[in-house]
């Protein structure tokens, strides 16, 4: 049986009244916004499947229209295709004339460093002058145990979605990027 108290007008949203399935008042909140964004959305997405529809239907009603839409048509696919036909071959070749590869040992070399500045100088933060001399003259990186199980599962994560290089010979692959000087001695290295 249904209270009185919790008989509200609910056409908007869809409900009867007089319908049993009334949500009661601590659910009466959720109920109307979960149906109120139901029917946002599917009116929005309505409205961005219909609205292109009605676009052709305007366009095709006149056979000018369909020459223009025609030739625009057209002509995106010319030059998007050339562009991306144009854009494969120039990095095509920059990887075979080795720039890609210069520019891959660049960033490795210069994240290596950064490894090394963030273990070894940022403890010396307070002091500005250490702290300057320390990133100028950049100490070895010391990888730990942490750092060591970190950059095997990459590494393993990355072997099984790198493509193999077709042009090895032992189809492993190849990567010529600099791998880094760990010094793992006890004494730290100095």
């Amino acid at each position: 049986m249904v209270r009185q108290s919790n008989i509200k007008d609910y056409s908007h949203a869809g409900l009867d009244p007089a319908s049993p399935e009334i949500p009661s008042q601590a659910q009466d909140d959720y109920e109307i916004k979960k149906i109120w964004v139901t029917q946002m959305f599917g009116d929005l997405f309505r409205q961005i499947y219909r609205s292109p529809l009605i676009l052709m239907r305007l366009v095709l009603a006149n056979p000018m229209g369909v020459f223009i839409y025609g030739i625009i048509s057209k002509w995106y696919i010319m030059v998007m295709l050339a562009s991306v036909v144009v854009t494969f071959w120039v990095f095509k070749g920059l990887q075979k004339a080795g720039v890609l590869q210069a520019a891959q040992n660049t960033v490795a070399e210069a994240l290596f460093e950064a490894q090394s500045i963030a273990q070894n100088c940022t403890p010396l933060i307070m002091d500005l002058g250490a702290t300057w001399d320390c990133i100028k003259n950049t100490p070895s990186y010391h990888e730990g145990t942490d750092d060591a199980n970190l950059r095997r599962e990459v590494n393993t994560i990355m072997k099984r979605i790198e493509p193999q290089d077709p042009e090895s010979s032992d189809g492993a692959g190849s990567s010529s990027a600099p791998q880094p000087q760990y010094d793992n001695s006890e004494d730290g290295g100095q």
